[in-house]
C-alpha cells in the first residue's frame, strides 16, 4: 500500500474543480450548525453540494438548514430523513445517495468549523491518486472550547497507516475524512454487508471503518499534518478529543468495563462480511487477529506483536499488548 504524510501545496489548477459531495449527519446542532454552514459557504474551492441527514432532530437545525439552502442554486443543499439509528448508520446511509457527478465525498460534522481551504486541500490530494485506486485522506484539527478558543492541535499521524493499525486503531476523525470516487465505490458496496453482519447495528464508528476498509483493500491513505477543521468540544460531542487526562482517563475506564472489546467484536463482524474485498495478506491478518484474540494469555501477547499489531505511539502499543493479555480487545 502505498502511503503519503505530506504538506499539501496547492498550485494552479490545470483543470476545473472537481465536484466535492459534502455528507453532514444532524441531531439537535441548532446551538452551532450556524456556524458550520458559514465555514462551508466561505471555502475557496466552490464546487461542492452538500446532503444534511437529519437524525430525528426536535430543535431548529433543519430550519437554520433550509435558510442556508435558500441562497443557493436548487439541489446545490438538500435534506432527508435519517434511519434514526444513531450517528453511525445515517452516515453510512448517506453513502447511497452521494451524486454521480461527485469526484470525492467529504465527511462534516455539525457543530465544527472549517478552515477555508478544507475542500480544496482534500480535493487536491485525492485528484493526484489514479481514479482506480480507493484512497481515504484525512488531517488533524483544531481542538477548541465551545466557544472556538483555540486550545491545542490533535496529534499527527506519526507511523505510516496500515491494515495491522487499522485493526487496533482509528487514526483520524470523521469530520476531517474525504474519499475519492474509487473509496466511495468500495465503501458504498461493503456497508450493507456490514450491516447485515451486525444485525443492522454497523462497524463501531463509520471513521474508524472508513479506514480499516480502504486499508484493508491496498488502498491509500494520505495523513496531512495540517489541521483543516476547528473540532469544537462540548457536552454533547459523540466521542469528543483524545488529548489531556480527562480523555485518557475517559478511553482507559472504556477499556476496563469492555467497551474496546466489544467495539472490536462490531468491526470484525463488519471487516469479515466484506472480507472478499480485502487484499490477501490482511484477509490472512484478519483471520489471524481474530484467532489471536482468544489465545491463552502468553501466546496472544506473542500473537500480537508477531502479526505487527500497533497503535501510533510506542506508549498506545504498551497499552494495546497490555489489554490482549487480559482480553479486552
Amino acid at each position: 500500500m502505498s502511503v503519503a504524510r505530506h504538506q499539501v501545496a496547492l498550485g494552479p489548477r490545470a483543470r476545473p474543480e472537481p465536484h466535492a459531495a459534502i455528507l453532514m449527519g444532524l441531531c439537535d446542532g441548532g446551538p452551532w450548525i450556524g456556524a458550520q454552514l458559514d465555514s462551508i459557504r466561505e471555502q475557496n474551492h466552490t464546487n461542492w453540494s452538500l446532503m444534511v441527514s437529519d437524525d430525528g432532530s426536535i430543535d431548529n437545525g433543519a430550519a437554520v438548514v433550509d435558510r442556508f439552502a435558500d441562497g443557493f442554486a436548487p439541489g446545490t443543499v438538500k435534506t432527508r430523513d435519517g434511519p434514526g439509528r444513531g450517528f453511525v448508520r445515517n452516515y453510512l446511509s448517506m453513502l447511497s445517495s452521494v451524486p454521480p457527478s461527485a469526484e470525492c465525498v467529504v465527511f462534516c460534522d455539525q457543530d465544527d468549523v472549517w478552515l477555508p481551504d478544507r475542500l480544496a486541500r482534500a480535493s487536491a490530494v485525492l485528484a493526484q491518486i489514479p481514479v482506480e485506486v480507493p484512497a481515504l485522506y484525512l488531517s488533524t484539527t483544531w481542538i477548541t472550547s465551545q466557544d472556538l478558543t483555540r486550545q491545542g492541535r490533535s496529534r499527527p499521524v506519526r507511523r505510516d497507516p496500515c491494515f495491522a493499525n487499522a485493526l487496533v486503531q482509528c487514526i483520524g476523525g470523521g469530520n476531517t475524512m474525504a474519499v475519492n470516487r474509487a473509496g466511495q465505490r468500495l465503501l458504498r458496496a461493503a456497508v450493507p454487508e456490514g450491516l447485515l453482519a451486525t444485525g443492522g447495528i454497523g462497524p463501531a464508528s463509520h471513521d474508524w471503518w472508513m479506514y480499516q476498509m480502504i486499508s484493508g483493500a491496498g488502498g491509500r491513505i494520505v495523513a496531512d499534518p495540517r489541521p483543516s477543521v476547528l473540532y469544537r468540544q462540548h457536552g454533547w460531542n459523540q466521542s469528543g478529543s483524545n488529548r489531556g487526562a480527562r480523555a485518557l482517563a475517559r478511553r482507559a475506564w472504556q477499556v476496563l468495563r469492555g467497551d474496546a472489546r466489544r467495539m472490536v467484536d462490531r468491526n470484525l463482524a463488519a471487516l469479515n462480511a466484506s472480507a472478499e474485498r480485502l487484499t490477501p495478506s490482511n484477509r490472512r491478518l484478519l483471520r489471524q487477529f481474530e484467532t489471536a484474540r482468544n489465545l491463552h494469555i502468553v501466546a496472544r501477547l506473542f500473537a500480537f506483536r508477531r502479526l505487527g499489531l500497533h497503535r501510533q505511539t510506542r506508549a498506545g502499543t504498551l497499552v494495546l499488548w497490555l489489554a490482549g493479555l487480559l482480553r479486552l480487545i
